[in-house]
């Protein structure tokens, strides 16, 4: 009797595990906004998983010049699985309220990541994810600034496209397949 209690037991704890491991899959880490549209992309750790992991040593805010490893798909990549190759500006929210806005160029001319792991640590919300823009400051030493370390925005919660304006028709933007 008490051992097949003890057996539920085991098979519900083995459940509710597979339940959290599966449902972290889908947990939204980020969304992408096309500035005035209503359309949204939703950037889940499975989604990210899918994509290319671009991995490379740089200096982080706050890691007191420590070299760190940081791993995740190109900003670029996450764009276009969202439909748009071209823009004007990038506007970042991070969770604690930080934004600010970044150059659409700085995704397609430099390879910054969605970082979603440093170290080999998957990011959680505590460390600073659940993603974290990360420019490749050790391979372009220009990029190993003040300018660039307040665009690395930690706690990444949504990206909002600023596009250069609608099409002739009035349909879809003349940047982007963002309608």
């Amino acid at each position: 009797m008490k051992f097949s209690v003890i057996y539920r037991l085991l098979g519900l704890l083995a459940g509710f595990v597979l339940l959290l491991s599966s449902a972290r899959a889908d947990d939204v880490l980020f969304e992408v906004h096309k500035k005035n549209s209503d359309v949204v992309f939703q950037v889940t750790r499975s989604v990210a998983d899918k994509m290319t992991a671009h991995e490379f040593k740089a200096y982080l805010p706050g890691g007191e010049g420590k070299v760190q490893v940081a791993k995740g798909p190109l900003v670029r990549d996450i764009l276009a699985a969202a439909g748009i190759t071209a823009g004007e500006r990038i506007w970042v929210k991070a969770l604690d309220g930080y934004e600010l806005d970044l150059p659409f160029s700085d995704a397609q001319n430099f390879d910054m990541i969605a970082a979603t792991s440093v170290d080999g640590k998957v990011l959680s919300v505590r460390d600073r994810g659940p993603a974290w823009i990360v420019y490749p400051n050790i391979d372009k030493p220009e990029l190993n600034d003040a300018l660039y370390e307040a665009r690395s925005v930690w706690q990444l919660k949504e990206l909002t496209i600023e596009c250069r304006g609608r099409g002739s028709t009035g349909g879809t933007c003349r940047c982007c397949a963002f309608r």
